[in-house]
């Protein structure tokens, strides 16, 4: 299933990309809905620019009946494997589950000046594709749906991360 998602910023768009390329931020994001406090398994800073990221989510949110018979709600943990390009303010990320392939999740995102320079729209796209019969289909959109609930909470967050880290310049 195709999804693109956006979440609009009270902050300049560089500065998103700088709060969503430090483990820091991740640590704030206790809390958010359908989603277990985040863990950053992995994070390198190449000579290029570019920050290598790894964030493990534990799903928390319900999916649809019947799905329960083929996925242990209490173990879907899902790793997101992220290239962040800060200079073009984009970056690539994979979905990663101990699904193997009935899991599939890919995309990217853009991080755009919004209409005044202290705002910026966040925009995710990508492809999910979870591999069971019959109920694959309402899997993916209920992940999907609980991933727009997450990437909303989490706005407040990287807005306050924003101006405390600024504070402490």
């Amino acid at each position: 299933m195709q999804f693109s998602l956006r979440q609009e910023f009270s902050v300049a768009a560089d500065r998103v990309v700088v709060a969503y390329s430090s483990p820091a931020l991740y640590d704030t994001f206790d809390g958010l809905d359908n989603i277990g406090p985040p863990v950053v398994v992995n994070h390198q800073v190449q000579d290029s620019g570019e920050v290598h990221l790894q964030v493990r989510y534990h799903y928390t949110g319900d999916l649809p009946p019947g799905a329960s018979a083929f996925i242990d709600t209490s173990n879907i943990a899902v790793t997101e494997a992220s290239v962040i390009d800060p200079a073009r303010r984009s970056s690539t990320f994979e979905l990663r589950t101990g699904l193997g392939r009935q899991f599939r999740g890919a995309g990217r995102t853009l991080v755009e000046p919004g209409p005044s320079s202290d705002t910026s729209i966040r925009r995710l796209s990508g492809d999910l594709r979870i591999g069971i019969p019959l109920v694959g289909s309402k899997v993916e959109r209920a992940i999907i749906d609980g991933l727009a609930e997450s990437l909303q909470s989490q706005v407040g967050l990287v807005e306050d991360w924003v101006h405390q880290s600024e504070g402490n310049e």
